[in-house]
Parts: C-alpha cells; sequence; structure tokens
C-alpha cells in the first residue's frame, strides 16, 4: 500500500486529509507547484485540501502546471470528494 492511500484512506467528504476531524469548504484551484522540484520529478496540485501542497513553503510556489504530471493525493481526494469549479 503505497503513502499516498494510507494517508488520504479514512477523510469523508468536507474533512480533510491534513487536519482530520476538521470540516472546511474543499476547492479546486489554480494549478500551482514547487518551483525547487519541478526538474526532479516534482508534480502540481489543484486542490485547496492536498495535504502535500498545504505542506509546500508559500515563498517556493508557482502558477501554472509546467507540464508535470498531476499530485497523487490531489488525484485520489478527486476519487474521495469530488470537487466542481
Amino acid at each position: 500500500m503505497s503513502v499516498d492511500t494510507q494517508v488520504l484512506r479514512a477523510p469523508a467528504a468536507g474533512v480533510t486529509a491534513a487536519m482530520p476531524g476538521k470540516v472546511t469548504m474543499l476547492k479546486r484551484v489554480q494549478p500551482y507547484h514547487d518551483v525547487g522540484t519541478h526538474r526532479h520529478g516534482g508534480v502540481y496540485h489543484d486542490r485547496s485540501d492536498c495535504p502535500a501542497g498545504q505542506r509546500l513553503h508559500s515563498d517556493h510556489l508557482v502558477a501554472g502546471t509546467w507540464n508535470l504530471p498531476r499530485c497523487g493525493q490531489c488525484r485520489v481526494l478527486d476519487e474521495m470528494a469530488p470537487v466542481r469549479g
């Protein structure tokens, strides 16, 4: 079992994986990624509730996908709690 699956298995719709038990509004955001990882197998994020995206330091974020693959945790969150918009 992958780490992504373990982290994201329990939360119900409306509950973030990063803060279990805290209800938040889930939303899709403009794609962003960490400028320091885009050359080394980085991924882009597009969900406000993505635990991996929330751990990134804001000083290192840049807009866009830069042709990077989508974050696996963002994909799993879409399967668990789809977000429109």
